[in-house]
């Protein structure tokens, strides 16, 4: 239950540590979505350490919890894309305050407890127990884990994996901080085929706030009336939490309370990703050809680039 109540503070984000129930309506479908990226996000937190069956819901949401595929983020119908997305953002959120390193404690220690109890617990119990509890996911040798059924792929067709170190000879992983390997290594828990930037457009929207418009820039003289004055120069406007200039996508409303008729709404900087999710017409940009510098050094595949993704629940 604790476990659960988390994975809702995860979904729903910092702005709803003071709502009632994290905002979430109780008495009706409306919040049903966050319900099931809540149930994903728990999924993906347990399967590493072989917990998944035996810390599962006990809500009437358990059957969509037992029908996840082996990877909860897993896109199976369009239908599921916007649960999935807000599951991946809170997973990426996990890594952040308050959050940050004290759930991989928990649940490595409740692994510890169950493991040293099991001699100790009626045998009845213990087989139920045994039944349930999995074998952690062996890990790839950049230290992700890899999933329990074999994922198709290996690095050398990762989007993260690069060439790099000594005459950049070698493939290394941005997901696993840049550490070595091989060509020919499984795809891991996090792999992920070619990236393209029409389906994602995750640096111009939520994961950044700023495109700083150098006096140089084309963008400066033949766009003036998209740019925003600020201390010693300009920036790109900004059309709620997306770039001015950004189109596509399907707009996503932010967490609201939903109890005693109070209100969650915050402005669009403010709320937390996604506030869009992809579907619908493709993310192109409406000055590409004279757009600013910021956005010509951004490079497809960067670190930068799997940040940004992360944030906005594109990418583990």
């Amino acid at each position: 239950m604790i476990l659960h109540e988390i994975c809702h503070s995860l979904v729903q984000g910092p702005q709803s540590f003071g709502w009632v129930d994290w905002g979430l309506d109780n008495m009706g479908a409306g919040d049903d979505e966050r319900e099931q990226a809540c149930l994903r996000l728990q999924a993906a937190l347990l399967d590493p350490w072989g917990l998944r069956r035996i810390l599962a819901p006990t809500t009437d949401f358990r059957a969509f919890y037992d029908q996840l595929p082996a990877d909860p983020f897993e896109e199976r119908k369009a239908e599921e894309r916007a649960s999935i997305t807000m599951a991946r953002a809170a997973y990426a959120r996990r890594n952040r305050r308050p959050w940050r390193g004290h759930l991989s404690l928990a649940l490595g220690a409740t692994r510890r407890i169950l493991e040293e109890c099991a001699p100790f617990i009626p045998s009845q119990e213990a087989s139920l127990l045994a039944s349930l509890l999995e074998v952690p996911l062996a890990l790839h040798p950049s230290g992700i884990p890899l999933m329990r059924a074999s994922k198709e792929g290996s690095c050398d067709d990762c989007a993260w994996s690069f060439a790099g170190g000594p005459g950049k000879k070698r493939l290394r992983c941005r997901q696993a901080e840049n550490a070595p390997v091989k060509p020919d290594d499984p795809a891991c828990l996090a792999h992920e085929r070619p990236l393209d930037c029409l389906t994602c457009g995750a640096c111009c929207r939520e994961a950044y706030d700023t495109v700083e418009v150098g006096p140089r820039d084309p963008a400066r003289k033949l766009h003036l009336e998209l740019l925003v004055e600020r201390k010693g120069g300009r920036d790109m406007g900004r059309k709620g939490s997306r770039c001015i200039c950004l189109e596509g996508g399907l707009p996503h409303p932010p967490p609201r309370v939903s109890i005693f008729g109070g209100s969650g709404d915050q402005e669009d900087g403010d709320a937390v990703a996604p506030r869009t999710i992809p579907g619908g017409a493709r993310f192109t940009c409406t000055i590409y050809e004279s757009r600013p510098k910021t956005c010509r050094d951004f490079t497809l595949g960067s670190q930068h680039c799997l940040d940004a993704r992360r944030i906005v629940g594109l990418s583990r």
